[in-house]
């Protein structure tokens, strides 16, 4: 086996290859970089190699402690390739040191290619024929093998190149599907943030100007929202998104719940739980949440 990862030359193709040229490659490509989630991408890739490469049966068995796995891998359409997954989810195909496997695994790693005379474990388990493997490294590490297989033609120096480049091929679409996941996710995070800084901003204008009650040390000003004032209902004390904030308290609702709901930060809920307490009096929230009853029952018996 080699680790070394460049096109097979196309006079040295295998006769199952015949016909696979850079057209068949970038429709390849094109479907690998179009998967939407790492299950489908695998999937996907295991067929697309096999086609490529020559094999008739392709599968991926993720490095995981020690170990190689098809747990990533749901049903594959090609059966021969679908039997090659059932078999090895039922094994714990263990990754031995001095094994075919281990030094294939060892040498991409390293940044060398190499061949293996260790006994392969693969071969063993998954009862195996005429077959080549390429190690997918989306950055430094191997983090799955391909495994390619086929009853014939014997494989040749072309076969394991071509399966270590098809494997260059997936680990670079893999690093593609999780920067577009990243910035999905970031892009998300920015329309929060964004929706959080025009709530509050709308707030800053909406509400009346208010001198602070504390400072540092201790009182300085008079509460500009008494508890006691003469025209302290709710509609007037509160605005509108702090009438929200506190309906909320009332149902029993955690800052994290509000800031679901409303679309906003815990941060910006902290800020607006804090000023409903104060311009209820209140000490804490089951205290601010029994002078808005009662405050709401006053409104409704005037």
């Amino acid at each position: 086996m080699t680790a070394e990862a460049h096109l097979p030359d196309p006079a040295t193709r295998s006769p199952l290859q015949a016909g696979r040229g850079p057209r068949e490659l970038a429709l390849a490509e094109r479907r690998l970089h179009s998967s939407e989630s790492v299950p489908d991408l695998l999937r996907d890739a295991c067929e697309a190699a096999a086609e490529w490469c020559g094999f008739a049966r392709g599968l991926i068995l993720a490095l995981e402690e020690g170990r190689l796995s098809a747990s990533l891998l749901g049903a594959l359409a090609d059966p021969g390739s679908d039997a090659l997954r059932r078999r090895a989810l039922s094994k714990q195909i263990a990754l031995l040191p001095g094994t075919a496997e281990a030094e294939f695994i060892r040498h991409a790693e390293g940044g060398r290619g190499g061949s293996s005379t260790g006994r392969s474990v693969l071969e063993a388990e998954l009862g195996l024929k005429e077959f080549a493997l390429g190690a997918v490294v989306p950055e430094e590490r191997v983090l799955a093998l391909l495994v390619l297989d086929r009853d014939g033609p014997p494989v040749g120096t072309a076969d394991h190149d071509a399966a270590q480049f098809f494997a260059h091929l997936i680990g670079l679409a893999v690093e593609r599907l999780f920067l577009r996941t990243r910035m999905r996710e970031l892009a998300l995070e920015l329309r929060h943030l964004t929706a959080s800084a025009q709530a509050a901003m709308k707030e800053a204008l909406e509400s009346p100007v208010a001198l602070p009650t504390d400072y540092g040390t201790g009182p300085v000003f008079t509460a500009v929202y008494p508890a006691a004032h003469a025209s302290d209902r709710l509609q007037e004390l509160l605005t509108p998104r702090e009438l929200q904030i506190a309906n909320r308290l009332v149902a029993g609702r955690s800052n994290r719940e509000i800031a679901s709901e409303l679309h906003l930060s815990p941060e910006t809920i902290k800020g607006y739980v804090a000023r409903v307490l104060r311009k209820l009096g209140a000490s804490n929230r089951a205290d601010a949440v029994s002078r808005y009853l009662r405050r709401s029952s006053d409104a409704n018996d005037r």
